[in-house]
């Protein structure tokens, strides 16, 4: 039975591994070639470039796949994951501290490995491009916030879900199911206003007239664009998103209270932040 599940296991990444080699094929060959239904509507350089980027990604990524399909098979099939199981066993744990234990660890040592592919991906494919312009500095302080709420949320998460397995062992996975629902909705309430200040400045537009025209912008797409009143908490307030330390685009974002934001894109400054 597992030679068959591992022989299963390799043709499904040989087919999708071979589809995405001949898509990276492609795209190296024919990538700079404007279709005909869009000639002189599309700039042949910026296509060109544009393809050189998606197919740098692309033969990342499928080496990326690759190496985690081969760290998968040496897990799961080579011994390491019995010998992890059996490690936490001996610790005695509680039901609810060996699940989050299993999980972290893993997670962890995902991260660890997938370091050098983003590594690369950032200050190589990224910097070659012109989209890159974040320090080494700012990368790690990054990862280290994305890495604590990480932690966070799986402490949470992760707790309460092995809570409901052991209070509710016939129908946990509704419940589970319940609580990853709420969180993800909850989160799309608290992301704009606590996480993501976390890793981008906000400030209201300078530009006369820039607002109104985003509003107006917003009013066609069927999005509620009155200024924000001090009584109201679904109103729009249009304010800059400073990321241009980060990547060679920057942008105004339309928050609305309680119902998410819209970021709106504009081309960013590459020789000064904004």
């Amino acid at each position: 039975m597992t030679t068959l599940i591992i022989v299963l296991y390799l043709a499904v990444l040989a087919a999708s591994s071979g589809l995405h080699f001949l898509n990276n094929r492609h795209l190296q060959r024919h990538g700079d070639e404007v279709p005909s239904g869009f000639a002189g509507a599309v700039d042949a350089a910026t296509l060109a470039q544009s393809s050189a980027y998606t197919l740098a990604k692309g033969q990342l990524g499928l080496v990326r796949s690759l190496f985690d399909s081969a760290l998968t098979l040496l897990f799961v099939f080579g011994g390491l994951l019995a010998w992890y199981d059996g490690w936490l066993a001996g610790h005695q744990l509680s039901f609810i501290a060996a699940g989050l234990a299993f999980f972290l660890l893993l997670s962890l040592a995902q991260t660890l490995f997938g370091l050098p592919f983003d590594l690369y991906s950032h200050f190589k494919i990224e910097s070659r491009f012109g989209f890159n312009r974040m320090s080494f500095k700012l990368w790690c302080a990054d990862q280290a916030k994305g890495l604590l709420l990480s932690l966070l949320f799986f402490a949470l998460l992760g707790t309460a879900a092995f809570w409901l397995i052991q209070a509710a062992p016939q129908s946990w996975w509704l419940w589970v199911w319940a609580l990853l629902v709420g969180f993800g909705l909850l989160l799309m309430v608290i992301a704009p206003y606590v996480i993501e200040p976390l890793f981008f400045k906000f400030q209201p537009l300078q530009g006369e007239g820039l607002e109104e025209a985003i509003r107006v912008m917003l009013a066609k797409a069927g999005l509620p664009g009155e200024p924000r009143q001090p009584s109201s908490a679904s109103a729009l307030c249009v304010v800059l998103l400073h990321a241009s330390h980060r990547r060679g685009a920057g942008g105004a974002v339309a928050r609305a209270g309680g119902n998410g934001e819209a970021a709106i894109g504009r081309p960013g400054k590459r020789s000064g932040g904004e």
